[in-house]
């Protein structure tokens, strides 16, 4: 049966967003799943853990994510043309681990580390996934996630008592956004338990429902009055459906606009990326007085600015594009964090992001490449630009310009040959980024650079120091 008949119902989609993760059921027979898990116990025994090439060691794990339920809802969060990042991890948890800390995973396997990073956009473009190969009760380790922890830099204190520990049955597949807090939980069993982690992403903005959508407006959900997020899900909603959102068409209330700039800097984040959202949905008017603000000393203020102009939209992309000229590299990434957030409504600015790609700051170059493959995919002009990144000396610029040329799809043919250089490419992501991207663009000279070099690179999973030939 296709995955489309699997994708996701608006109530689900609503407890994705809402709660920040989703959990489905790889309905396949439990025999998969123990071969899988007896199998990957067999790697960490003899050979340790097999780190990126957990999929190579372990194909029997690609049943997982073919199966039509796990499918249905990565293609209703990401759209369909999805991508299986080439990072991925299985998580041991031993008889007698410890709990972990409650964290949040970093940035530097899909882009450059969050050190310098002003904020985490919320919309879903990365998730991560987690497979559980083994029935995983309370008493052998589960994850716990904090519900709804998705949508504030820190954690809310408010929040730790929605703390939920991901028990479940052998097969269990849990979708979530890249941003929600988790942690792995002590193991008081004998068992050793394993979560294979997979991260994925979104090649293509939205143009309309991906899931079994029903109900075109958001429902107003139940939340905490204090931390009241419905402006925030309401966004997501409409962005993971395509549809654009309306800003205020009144005279602008300039009086509000100042009360809720002040709110931008609170010490609760609740209420700073609440005045944010609050901002956004005024839209024109607030846009000077936010773009002042994106030179704020304040970190907390700068940070809930990115929040507000990212809800703005297209109103905002004209004074982002003049202030990534700015000679501030903070307040260069954050426009062009920004700018990428807002995505392809903000092609106006393609000039100014282009011009940044030959930045002095490998971190304003690797962002620049990064919105480019977002804001540009329809402009035919972009994929010389992105294929002149790929001999850049920085290997994040590399890295996100054969990311973005995979976005570009068919629109990238003039880039074919940079990226077969790319193949050889010391690092490792440049090369999986670049093979994704030859696969998209599907030209005859792309697929046999991309079968040639898939042929060498060919991992045998039968082979193994017990078994060599």
């Amino acid at each position: 049966m296709s995955h489309q008949s699997h994708l996701l119902t608006d109530d689900q989609m609503r407890r994705f967003i809402v709660n920040g993760y989703l959990t489905v059921k790889a309905n396949l027979p439990d025999s998969v799943h123990e071969t899988i898990y007896q199998t990957t116990r067999q790697i960490f025994e003899k050979e340790g853990n097999p780190g990126n090439n957990l999929l190579p060691r372990v194909p029997l794990i690609q049943r997982v994510f073919d199966c039509p339920t796990v499918r249905g809802a990565l293609t209703s969060v990401l759209g369909p043309g999805y991508y299986m990042q080439p990072h991925r991890h299985a998580h041991i948890t031993t008889p007698g681990s410890a709990m972990q800390k409650m964290h949040l995973d970093t940035g530097n396997v899909t882009r450059r580390d969050y050190g310098r990073r002003l904020w985490r956009p919320h919309r879903p473009r990365t998730i991560l996934v987690f497979y559980y190969p083994q029935d995983t009760p309370l008493a052998v380790g589960p994850t716990a996630v904090v519900k709804k922890s998705c949508y504030y830099p820190r954690r809310i204190d408010g929040d730790a008592k929605y703390e939920l520990p991901l028990c479940a049955a052998a097969g269990a597949v849990t979708i979530a956004h890249y941003d929600l807090w988790h942690r792995g939980m002590a193991n008081h069993s004998d068992k050793i338990r394993f979560m294979i982690k997979f991260l994925f992403s979104r090649m293509a903005e939205p143009d309309g429902p991906a899931w079994a959508c029903e109900q075109s407006a958001w429902q107003t959900q139940d939340d905490d009055a204090a931390l009241d997020r419905n402006r925030i899900w309401s966004h997501l909603w409409n962005w993971l459906a395509g549809r654009s959102e309306p800003t205020s068409t009144g005279p602008a209330d300039h009086k509000r606009i100042a009360e809720l700039i002040k709110k931008l800097d609170d010490a609760s984040d609740a209420v700073g990326v609440g005045a944010a959202y609050a901002l956004g949905e005024i839209g024109a008017p607030a846009v000077a007085p936010l773009i002042e603000e994106m030179g704020s000393k304040s970190e907390t203020v700068r940070r809930n600015t990115c929040f507000a102009l990212s809800r703005v939209g297209t109103p905002a992309v004209a004074a982002l594009a003049e202030i990534a000229g700015n000679v501030q590299w903070p307040v260069r990434g954050a426009a062009l964090d920004v700018l990428a957030e807002i995505g392809p409504a903000a092609q106006a600015a393609l000039p100014q992001i282009i011009e940044l790609i030959r930045d002095d700051d490998a971190e304003i170059r690797s962002r620049a490449v990064e919105a480019l493959g977002i804001v540009g995919q329809a402009d035919t002009n972009v994929a010389p630009v992105l294929g002149r990144c790929l001999a850049d000396e920085d290997e994040f610029v590399r890295r996100h310009g054969a990311l973005a040329l995979g976005r570009l799809a068919s629109g990238a043919a003039a880039a074919v040959s940079g990226l077969v250089q790319s193949l050889q490419d010391e690092n490792r992501y440049v090369v999986a980024n670049a093979l994704e991207a030859l696969k998209r663009i599907c030209t005859p000279e792309a697929m046999h650079a991309m079968l040639a070099h898939l042929q060498t690179a060919r991992w045998c999973a039968a082979t193994t120091t017990e078994s060599l030939y």
